[in-house]
């Protein structure tokens, strides 16, 4: 079985990626950090890169791309990506839900905690909240551009499960997730959002 997780800034994509897959004996695959690191390579941080990739549709393709391989060649695997649910069809759809005030929140102190290299300082949690509002509206566009609506990663309807993370440690996330998947591979709970 595949997992994908997606969800806001903030939500606990990583950390309960993580978590899901130590739990099930799973590869773990972010494309977030993959991305990031790409950032870095560039001498970019991860809000730069989305600004270039408005005119250079490649920085999208080239790990979408690698996303769908992933769905052809590997099981046993959770991937946290934006677009891990609709580039495998096959997976597991998990939306990690979180609101604006606590996602920001908990960036912002990734960020000082020094785990996300990729993310420009902030002043502020303010400052993170305004600045992931705005990495979040350009790159659902640039996606809906290149892909359609249906590649929407907001809308709650193309995932088999949402879970609320505010006020939830990842221990608890992770169980609910645990408690709602399927018990056979490939037999998704049809729209628990």
């Amino acid at each position: 079985m595949i997992i994908t997780l997606t969800g806001p800034h903030g939500s606990g994509k990583s950390t309960v990626g993580i978590l899901l897959a130590r739990k099930l004996g799973y590869t773990y695959f972010s494309i977030g950090d993959a991305r990031g690191a790409f950032a870095i390579k560039l001498g970019l941080t991860i809000d730069e890169l989305t600004e270039c990739a408005k005119t250079d549709s490649s920085l999208h393709t080239q790990f979408d791309n690698y996303l769908k391989e992933l769905g052809k060649t590997k099981e046993k695997l959770v991937v946290e990506a934006w677009l891990g649910w609709f580039f495998i069809q096959k997976s597991f759809k998990v939306f990690l839900d979180v609101s604006p005030e606590e996602g920001a929140h908990r960036v912002f102190g990734a960020k000082q905690k020094k785990k996300r290299p990729d993310e420009r300082e902030y002043t502020d949690v303010s400052d993170a909240k305004k600045t992931i509002a705005k990495r979040t509206k350009e790159w659902r566009q640039q996606v809906i551009n290149l892909y359609g609506k249906q590649a929407d990663f907001l809308n709650k309807k193309n995932y088999d499960l949402c879970v609320q993370t505010d006020g939830k440690t990842p221990q608890q996330v992770l169980k609910e997730i645990l408690d709602k998947l399927p018990t056979k591979p490939n037999k998704s709970i049809i729209n628990a959002c």
